[in-house]
C-alpha cells in the first residue's frame, strides 16, 4: 500500500500562477489558485482502483478513479479533457498524457510526512504541498 493513501489538507503552492498561465487559464482562476488549499483524499481499493477525491480545489470538487497503466479521461486546468495514464514508480504516483507528449504531467509523492504534487508543462514546474489531515 502506498504512503500516499489517506487524507491531506492543502498548505501552500509554488509557481502555480505560471503553470496555469502556460495551460491557458484566465487571470481570475490564476489568482484563486494562489490561495487554493484543497482537501484531498487518496485511496486504493482491493481491486487496485485508485481514487483521488479533491474538495474545495480550483477546479471545484472533483473525483477521479483509475487503475495503474490503464488510460483514463481527466479534466485539466482550463477545461480541457485529456487521456491520461498513471503509474507508480519509486513511491511516486505519476500521471502523463497518452496522446500529447507536450501536455502537463504530474506526480504525487510523500516527503518528510507531507504529500507533494509536482506538475510540469514544458520547462515550467509548480508544486502543491499538503499536510496529513
Amino acid at each position: 500500500m502506498s504512503n500516499l493513501v489517506g487524507k491531506w489538507k492543502g498548505d501552500h503552492s509554488e509557481n502555480m500562477e505560471n503553470f496555469l498561465k502556460a495551460m491557458g487559464v484566465g487571470d481570475a482562476a490564476k489568482k484563486v489558485a494562489e490561495s487554493d488549499n484543497a482537501n484531498v483524499e487518496i485511496s486504493v481499493s482491493d481491486d487496485g482502483t485508485w481514487t483521488i477525491d479533491t474538495v474545495g480545489g480550483i477546479m471545484k470538487d472533483s473525483k477521479i478513479s483509475f487503475k495503474l497503466g490503464v488510460p483514463f479521461e481527466d479534466a485539466r486546468p482550463g477545461g480541457k479533457t485529456e487521456k491520461i495514464v498513471a503509474t507508480l514508480e519509486d513511491g511516486k504516483l505519476i500521471t502523463k498524457p497518452v496522446d500529447n507528449p507536450d501536455g502537463p504531467s504530474a506526480f504525487w509523492q510523500v516527503v518528510d510526512g507531507h504529500a507533494m504534487l509536482t506538475i510540469t508543462k514544458g520547462d515550467i514546474i509548480a508544486k502543491r504541498f499538503f499536510n496529513k489531515a
